[in-house]
């Protein structure tokens, strides 16, 4: 064409309606004929016009692949050692490229070079994305036969959105054969889809600089998950076309015949349960997809714009400045967003001028309040990780907990001002102390600053944003520590934002909404759940400083809240109120938490006019969070058996006395089948932030939370040590809490710090603490078997101590004292018997007590107590 040249060679200049009549002819040419490479080649070139630049600006944003574009390397057989290529090891990406050649009888010089993109740039981009497609089989375990093809379509598709691919995606399957198919729709299309989604772009590796690398290897880079197993989909499907076979052959059945008749061996095979599972879950299924989908796509535009929680809240203060924010019940105090942001604004302004920048900690330990949320918030504005430590602890573990987060500041309320100056003596110097609150304390702490008079002469503007991303730390929370102390949990901004957001779009929550929110903003429930909805989605959040059985209701009629938070003790109190008005007049539509048991849920939606309960499950630091989002009576959630690889987690078998993984012959662990219960884990996923674990400070710790070998080898999953059951339909129920920590009064209890604790006020040595059930009662009370041969116990004097020392959750509800405590050969208490002797003084005969809550001591444990503990009269 006259003023049009070519930009490379063979390069054709095309305008934009021959490329539009190029694509439509090869379209037909390669749908009639999928090997026309030469066509595929024309539609891929001509399609490509917005996908090939997004690839360019992917490569030149990455370091390999900008090293690839000015290199411009090539993948052919004049520039690949093929004798060096097959003499590297088994597994090797070398030499595993080389046996896939080999084996499907293909060369990587077949790939058609480039002649109608007008860029020589994109020209290159094309034509390496044709060179590594063999080496996309290799990394996938995929033949060149139409499946294999298939599969990396979809791969190439999710990845590159090449028009081509994404063609080849959606009418490769028609020529599949109905057992092909099947395992493509049912096991392959959901890894594959995964995988792309997951795995960083495949265009930016320098392939031939890592030829030596195990393949495996490469994959984990990647983000590449395992293949799934589908032999035993493939062998099942081989079965019923061998049996359909012998129907037509030697039965010399006729078609008419024959398929009945193998739809009747279906059935009796199991087959009906499946299609039962897949009519009854798959709007459910779908359902959920989407919001997972949704949220995905939210964190994946978040960690690319680098944003965090306080950057999103400062959009949504602009979107509703006026609106209420927070509501504290303790004083009325009400909060709008603007109010909210301005605070916040003034506390990361005044920090930031005391010194304080992007990466340091501070520490705080106060009540449930509005202040609560703007001072971590503010902090977070400045980069400044927050460490919110739980207002119940005392003594050792308060100082412990300021010490491992290395704090450089602790904010404390006025009313924590006793247990701050129980620590200061042990305190480094160094750390600055600033106290908040309107009250006048009796006494103030030497050094420590009032923080509020100083917060009010600060500047209001929004401080300079720090170079922090999506995936950075935003705040610690600290559980139970299995070596005897709290263990700080890292929660990152993508970690507080998937939390709150899978909440929100999994149980049609809106931001008109208003939340009662009276759980401790100290643990991820409160702050998460419930702030997070105020932070994110705009939502008013009613905050009380401790729940209240006898105003709970009050309150949420006079504030016109319409989603409550709870676990599950919270809804037991509820029920044990005698009748009140305003139970009835409330506006709530839902109640959003964990630990309902199933006993209680109907009452209590029944009795209280509950539309919906959105029972949850998850940790502050799981990758394995379920969601109750249909509301089937019982469960915490639920796991796909239609696509359940969709969503990486499983139940696998554990030895019920020692707790430990049950492995195959293969060492992976064992999955469980349908009403078989096992542990929860969740396979680790690297740079996939929905399936990452971010773990605890200690590195330690973090190591014992993980697991190798669990799905399939080389993998890595987090155990959560809880005990659940899965049924047909996928719902699942919680068990049981394994390991070394309980769950009692909504707060999970170290079993360890609280025999270090026994064993230090009794002088005693041999204290073994656990979990025992009580009946009608939500979670496990802790009971101490003490060894105490001398009788040397002094109960009041103990349980004065006691109180000091631990918190009223922790502090052990039964006592029972033997003269030793049986071990194992190897030494250690026998823990499990124990747990199953409980508490009743018909099994037990050595000296037992129990906490009278009324009371405040230890009253002997006899059958008249034990019969009122049982019926619920005796309240703990």
């Amino acid at each position: 064409m006259e003023g049009w040249h070519p930009l490379y060679p063979g390069h054709i200049p095309t305008s934009p309606l021959q490329k539009a009549l190029l694509a439509a002819g090869s379209a037909v040419m390669a749908l009639c004929d999928p090997y026309r490479h030469d066509m595929v080649a024309v539609l891929g070139e001509t399609t490509g016009c917005l996908a090939l630049p997004n690839l360019r600006d992917k490569m030149k944003n990455h370091p390999e692949g900008y090293r690839i574009l000015q290199e411009r390397p090539r993948i052919r057989l004049s520039t690949l050692d093929m004798a060096r290529l097959q003499g590297l090891p088994d597994g090797s990406l070398g030499r595993e490229y080389v046996r896939f050649l080999e084996d499907n009888k293909v060369s990587p010089d077949t790939r058609m070079p480039p002649k109608f993109v007008d860029d020589e740039e994109l020209a290159y981009v094309i034509q390496r994305y044709r060179e590594v497609h063999d080496l996309m089989h290799t990394l996938l375990g995929m033949p060149t036969n139409m499946l294999g093809e298939v599969v990396v379509k979809w791969f190439e598709a999710v990845q590159t959105g090449l028009p081509m691919c994404v063609l080849g995606a959606a009418f490769g399957p028609v020529r599949l054969s109905s057992r092909k198919l099947q395992v493509l729709a049912t096991e392959l299309v959901p890894w594959v889809i995964r995988s792309g989604l997951n795995a960083s772009c495949v265009l930016n590796v320098y392939y031939e600089q890592r030829w030596e690398q195990p393949v495996e290897s490469l994959r984990e880079e990647l983000g590449i998950f395992p293949p799934p197993p589908v032999r035993a989909t493939m062998l099942r499907l081989a079965a019923f076309a061998a049996v359909l076979l012998f129907f037509r052959v030697t039965l010399e059945l006729s078609w008419a015949q024959a398929i009945p008749a193998l739809f009747i061996f279906y059935l009796a095979s199991g087959g009906w349960d499946f299609f039962l599972v897949f009519l009854k879950t798959l709007p459910r299924d779908v359902t959920t997809g989407l919001v997972l989908l949704r949220v995905k796509w939210q964190v994946w535009r978040h960690v690319r714009e680098k944003n965090t929680i306080a950057k999103i809240f400062q959009k949504t203060a602009r979107k509703y400045p006026e609106k209420t924010a927070l509501i504290f019940q303790g004083t009325g105090e009400s909060w709008t967003f603007r109010q909210l942001d301005e605070y916040s604004n003034q506390v990361a302004n005044f920090f930031y001028g005391q010194g304080f920048r992007s990466g340091d900690v501070v520490a705080l330990f106060m009540e449930s309040r509005n202040q609560y949320v703007g001072l971590w918030l503010g902090l977070a504005k400045i980069g400044v990780e927050t460490a919110l430590v739980n207002s119940h602890l005392r003594m050792e573990a308060l100082l412990h907990c300021i010490t491992i987060s290395s704090s450089k500041a602790v904010v404390f309320g006025v009313e924590m001002m006793e247990a701050m100056q129980e620590v200061q003596p042990s305190l480094d110097k160094s750390i600055h102390l600033f106290w908040s609150g309107e009250e006048s304390p009796k006494s103030v702490l030497p050094g420590a600053k009032h923080l509020d008079p100083l917060l009010q002469m600060a500047q209001r503007h929004q401080p300079a944003p720090p170079d922090k991303g999506f995936l950075d730390k935003l705040f610690y929370i600290y559980t139970s520590g299995t070596t005897g102390l709290p263990k700080a949990a890292i929660v990152v901004n993508c970690r507080y934002f998937r939390m709150s957001s899978l909440v929100f779009y999994g149980f049609r929550m809106r931001s008109d909404d208003v939340m009662y929110d009276c759980l401790p903003l100290y643990h991820a429930a409160g702050n998460i759940v419930g702030i997070g909805q105020c932070l994110l989605q705009g939502m008013t959040v009613v905050i009380r400083k401790k729940f209240s059985a006898s105003h709970f209701w009050e309150d949420c009629v006079k504030y016109n809240c319409t989603i409550v938070q709870y676990i599950g003790e919270i809804c037991r109190y509820l029920l044990n109120q005698p009748y009140q008005e305003a139970e009835q007049q409330h506006r709530v539509r839902m109640a959003v938490g964990n630990g309902l048991r199933a006993s209680i849920w109907r009452e209590f939606m029944a009795r209280f006019g509950i539309a919906q309960v959105a029972e949850f499950y998850g940790a502050t630091e799981c990758n394995c969070s379920l969601g109750n989002f249909d509301g089937n009576v019982g469960s915490c959630g639920f796991n796909s058996r239609i696509v359940p690889g969709v969503y990486p987690i499983g139940l696998v078998k554990v030895d019920e006395d020692t707790m430990e993984l049950i492995r195959g012959s293969d060492g992976v662990c064992i999955s469980c089948k349908p009403g078989e219960p096992g542990q929860l884990v969740g396979r680790i996923v690297r740079n996939n932030p929905l399936q990452h674990f971010d773990g605890y400070l200690n590195k330690s710790a973090t190591n014992k939370k993980i697991a190798r070998d669990v799905f399939t080898k080389g993998d890595a999953a987090y155990l959560t040590g809880d005990v659940l059951v899965m049924d047909k339909y996928g719902y699942m129920y919680f068990r049981d809490r394994t390991g070394d920590t309980f769950r009692w009064k909504g707060e999970n209890v170290s079993t360890t710090e609280v025999e270090g604790t026994l064993s230090r006020i009794l002088n005693l040595t041999d204290v073994v603490v656990y979990g025992v059930e009580v009946p009608g009662i939500e979670g496990r009370a802790g009971m101490a078997a003490i060894a105490d041969p001398e009788n040397s116990c002094d109960l009041e004097d103990f349980s004065s101590k006691l109180k000091k020392a631990l918190p009223l959750y922790a502090r052990p509800v039964f006592l029972r004292f033997l003269h030793e405590v049986s071990k194992t050969s190897t030494y250690k208490f026998q823990k499990m018997e124990l747990r199953k002797q409980g508490f009743d003084p018909a099994l037990v005969k050595d000296r037992m007590y129990f906490l009278d809550s009324r009371q405040g001591c230890y009253l002997p444990l006899d059958q008249a107590a034990f019969s009122r503990i049982q019926s619920g009269e005796q309240k703990l």
